[in-house]
């Protein structure tokens, strides 16, 4: 009993709200939760109640061109080496460089169109 005690007066948030929830009530709530891909009940309700809205930025395209970027960094440091090597780095190389660098070009404009969409 000593335990919870101790871990109530721990609490940042000492102050308890209860509330009821009609079955669509309860269900609209878990639906706008997944939306934002929340799980935690109370701190998405106490975000919509302090703030009045959710912002939810999806970023698998910022992971995705983070991973290119990667996978470039580490082509761009292999022809460096070759280059060292030999003199000069093949034309296969560069071309091969610059179809990755090409292929950041439209995720990029996504991500960025999908920031600006956020904003406005």
């Amino acid at each position: 009993m000593r335990d919870i005690i101790a871990k109530i007066k721990k609490r940042e948030r000492a102050n308890r709200i209860v509330f009821y929830l009609d079955d669509l009530e309860l269900a609209e709530l878990k639906r706008r939760m997944g939306l934002v891909e929340i799980s935690n009940r109370e701190g998405f309700i106490r975000k919509m109640i302090l703030q009045g809205y959710m912002v939810y930025l999806d970023m698998k395209p910022i992971q995705e061109i983070s991973s290119l970027l990667r996978n470039i960094s580490g082509n761009i440091n292999q022809v460096a080496k070759r280059a060292n090597e030999c003199g000069n780095p093949s034309e296969t190389d560069v071309l091969d460089l610059y179809d990755e660098v090409s292929r950041l070009k439209p995720l990029i404009i996504k991500a960025h169109s999908e920031v600006i969409r956020i904003i406005k």
